[in-house]
């Protein structure tokens, strides 16, 4: 599976104040905001707990150091509230495995929500669509019905065996997701994932997914563009979303 995503091709501004002013052609793609997410960890006596918080930023330098903006992929179309961003509504095509094989064929618009809280879990799904993305990630299973992957969760590594992708095929785009980047927590050398039974959404995901991305939006277009996030976490200012 290719690690990020292709080049977009499509011209994009960074400065707003362009965009009111200069926007000729109504297919260009402006960047209002970038959402990218911090994620670090804590030590409670033999576990690791995982958490993320999402920070968005308008400011053109930030864009340029948090994110490889030559690497952005071409814009899809999105649904969102700048305003009050507490999700984003994206039409996924397919989740696939780390050969890039379907293992679901998703087809619909999927909710994408921030500020999850440690119980609603990473990702969420009926028990089929779980199954599935744990299998691919060689995820096993305790009597407590929680996934996890037999090994440390700072030693799982990207487009490696324990990684899926979300595919968005409008844009030739590939998400990446490791059992990492949905790490709940650590414990006796092996990682909890955030997999989550709910037979209520067919898959439904939390920020979190995007711990490897900026996600960049126009919200004239009503827009986002993915590029590879370059940044550590420890070197991002806390700006919150909302």
């Amino acid at each position: 599976m290719k690690k990020i995503l292709s080049k977009g091709g499509q011209k994009f501004h960074l400065n707003k104040t362009e965009k009111r002013i200069l926007r000729n052609n109504e297919d260009e793609f402006f960047v209002d905001f970038a959402l990218v997410i911090y994620k670090d960890y804590v030590t409670d006596e033999d576990y690791d707990l995982f958490y993320t918080l999402d920070f968005c930023y308008d400011e053109e330098e930030v864009f340029k150091n948090y994110c490889n903006l030559d690497l952005m992929s071409k814009p899809i179309n999105a649904t969102f509230n700048e305003l009050n961003l507490n999700k984003i509504v994206i039409f996924v095509d397919q989740v696939v495995d780390s050969k890039g094989e379907t293992i679901i064929n998703v087809g619909n618009n999927t909710e994408f929500v921030l500020y999850h809280s440690y119980e609603d879990g990473v990702i969420k799904g009926n028990v089929k669509n779980i199954e599935k993305i744990a299998k691919a990630l060689n995820a096993l299973v305790d009597d407590e019905d929680t996934y996890y992957l037999n090994e440390k969760c700072s030693d799982i590594k990207s487009e490696e065996k324990s990684t899926i992708g979300l595919k968005f095929k409008n844009s030739n785009t590939t998400i990446n997701v490791s059992g990492n980047d949905i790490a709940n927590y650590g414990y006796e050398d092996k990682c909890a994932l955030g997999l989550k039974i709910d037979e209520k959404n067919q898959l439904k995901f939390s920020s979190q997914i995007f711990t490897n991305y900026c996600v960049l939006f126009d919200t004239l277009l009503n827009q986002i563009a993915f590029a590879p996030k370059v940044v550590e976490s420890k070197d991002m200012e806390w700006i919150f979303c909302n």
